[in-house]
């Protein structure tokens, strides 16, 4: 198999692959699940240029350098939500996405149980953020159905979690 890279940037790279092309990350991309006491969704507002849009979104991003993903977790859920969690092990790995079959690397996911007392203490969110929200099953749901939520991988995971705690019956 021929094999190639044809841009490199900071951010990512695009691989040729006997002319299947995909667009790959150098670093570890990490989504955070943070749910409030088995009742809610801790998710981020933020404006996505690229879309022109303002998205509701899960905490999320990409490696430093020789940082781990569940690393990558705690420091996103920090950053964008403002919850600091010490504990790594609170962060348990969920099973994978294939987001494209153009798309070798899949982002590795991450769930968290958020408790009430944590959402008091939070600290600031950073400056990308527009609003933190507690968005209930039943809101994320509507939301979805009204593509306020419309993140396809977002939109999977919260599904997936839902369908495996019994709150959306298949």
């Amino acid at each position: 198999m021929k094999e190639e890279i044809v841009h490199t940037n900071p951010w990512f790279f695009i691989r040729n692959r006997d002319d299947y092309y995909s667009i790959e990350y150098p670093n570890h991309q990490v989504i955070v699940l943070p749910v409030i006491k088995k009742r809610a969704f801790l998710m981020v507002r933020q404006y996505r240029p690229i879309l022109n849009s303002h998205t509701l979104e899960l905490p999320a991003g990409a490696a430093f350098e020789r940082e781990k993903p569940v690393e990558v977790a705690a420091r996103e859920l920090g950053e964008e939500t403002g919850l600091e969690i010490e504990n790594l092990d609170r962060f348990i790995l969920q099973s994978p996405y294939i987001l494209s079959p153009r798309y070798p690397h899949n982002p590795h996911i991450f769930q968290i149980d958020i408790k009430e007392d944590e959402l008091k203490t939070r600290k600031d969110h950073d400056h990308e953020i527009e609003r933190v929200l507690e968005v209930s099953y039943s809101e994320a749901l509507k939301k979805i159905l009204n593509n306020e939520i419309n993140i396809g991988l977002h939109v999977a995971i919260i599904l997936r979690y839902l369908l495996a705690n019994g709150i959306l019956k298949s």
